[in-house]
């Protein structure tokens, strides 16, 4: 979000076009001028960004960058030369946001052409497209370091204490990994889910498949414990698994104060 809301040509281009979509045109630009920041207020300000970190929030995508550009230089998809569904969960923020949005968009385009050139690909990608063989690469190759030491030290240990902050009524909580910290930011119902997801994926691994998964972070500290953790069970999947909003479910209807404050995080 913060590439989306923070650089001024993308806070104005993306809140006059959603508020000219969703009230009307003659509104677009005092609306958009209140939704844009509205946004960069729920999603960034009073979420854990603050002036210490928001150059480690904007950074990411760097570090994403570094990444992504020599893998696809070797190889047209993430896991090899098919998509996979590494692919498929890569894609929808890097395409819908970063793709698409006016700055983040230009930035791909100029310092990682390699992701944009895959965004179009995956796009793109149809059975007749594909080779008849299939070639498939493990996670072993240098560049993928820094991306599995993301994982053990940042990602994982975030979704870990989201839960335990969210399992015990907490609102907000203080998140330390290794290279970002958000203090106050919301704890959410949805990364409850991911992380259960997670760890019942990982737990019903075979002996022999865990073995193997853990080798990939062996030059990595922190994945441990993520093997070790408490197994958290909590009866989501119901609010998640797809089809999000079965046919025969009635849409709620949005309130007043959704208009006005927008739609709840959970």
């Amino acid at each position: 979000m913060w590439w989306r809301w923070v650089p001024k040509t993308s806070r104005r281009t993306l809140g006059w076009t959603i508020a000219t979509e969703i009230i009307h045109p003659w509104l677009g630009r005092p609306a958009g001028w209140w939704f844009s920041y509205r946004q960069l207020n729920e999603w960034l300000w009073k979420d854990g960004v603050n002036r210490k970190n928001t150059s480690d929030v904007r950074d990411m995508l760097f570090r994403e960058f570094e990444f992504l550009e020599p893998l696809l230089e070797e190889q047209p998809f993430i896991m090899g030369s098919h998509p996979s569904v590494a692919d498929y969960g890569y894609f929808a923020s890097m395409f819908r946001h970063f793709g698409n949005d006016p700055v983040s968009a230009e930035t791909m385009r100029m310092q990682a052409p390699n992701t944009y050139e895959w965004l179009a690909r995956l796009w793109n990608a149809k059975p007749d497209k594909l080779s008849a063989e299939q070639i498939w690469h493990e996670p072993t190759q240098p560049f993928w370091l820094p991306m599995l030491d993301r994982i053990a030290n940042d990602y994982l240990p975030y979704l870990k204490q989201n839960a335990e902050a969210y399992l015990a009524d907490q609102k907000r909580f203080d998140f330390a990994g290794k290279s970002l910290q958000f203090n106050g930011t919301k704890a959410t119902a949805y990364r409850v889910w991911c992380y259960c997801q997670l760890q019942k994926a990982f737990h019903d691994l075979s002996k022999e498949h865990k073995e193997k998964v853990r080798t990939y972070f062996n030059d990595v500290e922190g994945f441990d414990q993520f093997v070790n953790a408490k197994v958290i069970d909590v009866n989501m999947d119901q609010n998640y698994m797809l089809p999000w909003r079965p046919k025969d479910q009635k849409r709620p209807g949005f309130t007043p104060s959704i208009w006005i404050f927008g739609q709840p995080r959970n």
